[in-house]
């Protein structure tokens, strides 16, 4: 099972040249199940607004950032480093 979040807001996308991707979480309605094998990538949704007493909790509505290869600095500092893949 997996959260999809909302499309990006069109206006930040834009404005940032396609670098800052601010989505909205969807709650429950936004549950899937999905086969495991259609799994291409992992990204971590980080809070992109100053959450208002939710403990850390995702709260719908409340509006997140999409992160992709987060942590890879601390790979770098272990010596790893991924290849680079091109389309």
């Amino acid at each position: 099972m997996v959260s999809t979040f909302s499309n990006p807001d069109d206006e930040l996308w834009r404005s940032s040249y396609q670098t800052v991707y601010v989505c909205r979480y969807q709650g429950d309605q936004g549950l899937e199940v999905i086969d495991i094998n259609t799994i291409c990538s992992v990204v971590a949704i980080v809070p992109f607004d100053q959450p208002q007493g939710t403990n850390g909790a995702f709260q719908t509505g409340q509006r997140y950032f999409m992160v992709e290869k987060f942590g890879l600095d601390m790979d770098y500092s272990r010596g790893h480093q991924e290849e680079n893949e091109t389309d």
